[in-house]
């Protein structure tokens, strides 16, 4: 297991970066430091673990005659795919937003260019990965089937599942995903019908209470829905808690949003105890004070003493942020993994989603096709139909 130094030149060089953007030449001097000692190579790496090049980017170019010509040229190359990515996104999500009207289907956007262009100043300044959209559980198949119209391979074989095994996967999980190898389009699509709930935290359904919590974000002169300002701060502390904060870049958009708004602390306390998501917010609190500095409001300071997060929990999430490997890669990260699961899982063993997950899979359904009045024979079969697919396999 290798871990890259918390206090290593390369990892402060990229936070003092991400506080540069923010506040510019306030950490000016220190960039200039970091830059006269550091290793242009595990940067890089570091950068393209973390997917924050738009912002290192954006806080070294006024450096560029005190930085590897190399490690420059790399850099430059990096940000134009993300830019493109970023305005192909932006022309396909106005594309979709069309034909969805047409239907009458609203959806709303999470995280990505959205965000970027709301709180970074620029949708380039975020490396999107994919595009994340939220629908209604009853257009979850119509836009199913809208994506693949438009060229969308939905990962698995969800087209090919009988009605019953349909609402099973509808039941335990929360989104699919999208994937198309063509320029002009982004290439991964994620489709939520429900936002992370697989836990029990972050109980919101947007859709219902859309007019009171939620504003519009503007793309392409379009206006589509996005979780108000608070609650998309909770939801970023959510999905970045529930990740261990296993990429930088989930960090840095909650530090970037945090810096952007108006923050009444008594009313995110409150606002996250009834979506049940206060001990993630309590640990992305104590994650921005280690790697930004950002002192722990007092409010914070109160919510922790009743919402308590273990000193594994956050040794944990920076072991994720300094580890070089992949995620989950052995197995002593799947089992540090799963005891960080059992600690986020807020519903205990009396959580009937995470539990069902594992009593049947689509691995099962392909090796025995049942009938929709026999699915419930998958879950006594379950381990004879695991020790097949191990015998077949060797």
């Amino acid at each position: 297991m290798t871990h890259q130094d918390i206090s290593s030149t390369e990892l402060q060089l990229l936070l003092s970066s991400c506080k540069e953007l923010l506040y510019p030449n306030a950490n000016r001097g220190l960039v200039e430091t970091f830059l006269s000692k550091v290793d242009y190579n595990k940067l890089l790496r570091l950068i393209r673990r973390h997917q924050i090049a738009p912002v290192i980017y954006q806080s070294l170019k006024d450096f560029a005659d005190k930085m590897s010509p190399g490690f420059s040229h790399e850099l430059r190359g990096d940000i134009q795919r993300i830019q493109l990515k970023a305005l192909s996104t932006k022309a396909f999500l106005y594309v979709l937003n069309n034909k969805l009207k047409e239907k009458e289907i609203e959806l709303f956007l999470l995280k990505g260019i959205a965000l970027a262009e709301k709180y970074y100043g620029d949708i380039g300044l975020r490396d999107v990965m994919d595009l994340d959209l939220l629908v209604e559980p009853q257009n979850l198949d119509t836009v199913i089937q809208l994506l693949q119209e438009l060229g969308y391979s939905i990962s698995g074989e969800y087209s090919t599942f009988s009605n019953k095994q349909k609402e099973f996967v509808k039941y335990i999980d929360y989104h699919f995903g999208f994937s198309k190898i063509k320029e002009g389009h982004p290439r991964y699509v994620e489709l939520h019908w429900a936002l992370r709930n697989r836990f029990g935290n972050f109980v919101l359904d947007p859709f219902i209470c859309k007019q009171e919590k939620s504003t519009q974000s503007i793309v392409n002169q379009e206006y589509l829905l996005e979780l108000s300002e608070i609650d998309n701060f909770l939801f970023l502390c959510t999905h970045g808690a529930e990740h261990a904060f296993y990429r930088l870049k989930w960090l840095v958009d909650i530090y970037m949003v945090y810096n952007k708004i108006d923050i009444d602390f008594n009313d995110l306390v409150e606002r996250s105890i009834s979506l049940q998501c206060s001990e993630q917010l309590v640990l992305s609190f104590k994650m921005m004070e280690i790697y930004f500095a950002i002192p722990i409001p007092d409010q914070i300071l109160q919510l922790s003493k009743k919402y308590k997060i273990s000193q594994w929990l956050v040794n944990y999430c920076t072991h994720q942020i300094m580890y070089n490997g992949q995620y989950c890669d052995s197995l002593v990260e799947k089992m540090r993994n799963l005891r960080f699961s059992f600690i986020m899982n807020r519903k205990g063993i009396f959580n009937k989603r995470l539990f069902m997950r594992y009593m049947t899979s689509p691995k099962d359904w392909s090796i025995l096709p049942l009938p929709n009045s026999l699915f419930f024979l998958y879950f006594p079969l379950r381990p004879f139909l695991f020790l097949y697919r191990i015998l077949t396999s060797s």
